[in-house]
């Protein structure tokens, strides 16, 4: 926490190349996730933000205090950033990855990124899959976690209030 993040460019789902740091200065958190198209909590995670299944809430690790993160997204309060590295085979992550991510958990308002080298997960290292960290607009690290949702999801509950 209080590391700059390094600059990370992705392809997108829509086939575009996107830099992380055009989030920079725009007066929103961005909550950034770790992820890979084989982590059963990834998929029902997306699937539950998209609005396409409450499977998520029916998990051990789900928490109720999750429910407001949609709004926060849905109203454009918090930028959010879901970067895959490997695909569904554990193969690197590819434009087709996310695309196909995009359409099986379509939402509008969330960046699906690209990561077939790894770079954003060596520097975060998670441990457990998603993992989400907070990120304040000057792009300085402000709630690193190694596994999990939650403590990011917390931070940015309180930088909203």
């Amino acid at each position: 926490e209080g590391s700059k993040v390094p600059r990370f460019k992705g392809i997108d789902q829509f086939g575009d190349e996107f830099d992380l740091y055009d989030l920079a200065n725009q007066g929103k958190p961005i909550l950034l996730e770790i992820g890979s198209g084989t982590a059963k909590a990834c998929k029902d995670f997306s699937a539950w933000r998209s609005y396409m299944s409450d499977d998520a809430k029916q998990q051990k690790w789900w928490k109720r205090k999750f429910e407001g993160i949609r709004d926060l997204i849905d109203n454009q309060d918090v930028y959010w950033v879901h970067i895959i590295h490997l695909d569904e085979n554990k193969n690197p992550a590819t434009s087709e990855t996310v695309r196909s991510w995009y359409e099986s958990y379509p939402h509008d308002k969330i960046i699906l990124l690209a990561d077939p080298e790894a770079k954003m997960k060596t520097w975060i290292r998670p441990t457990g899959l998603p993992c989400m960290v907070l990120i304040d607009d000057n792009m300085i690290l402000q709630q690193h976690a190694l596994r999990g949702i939650e403590d990011a999801i917390d931070a940015a509950y309180k930088v909203i209030d």
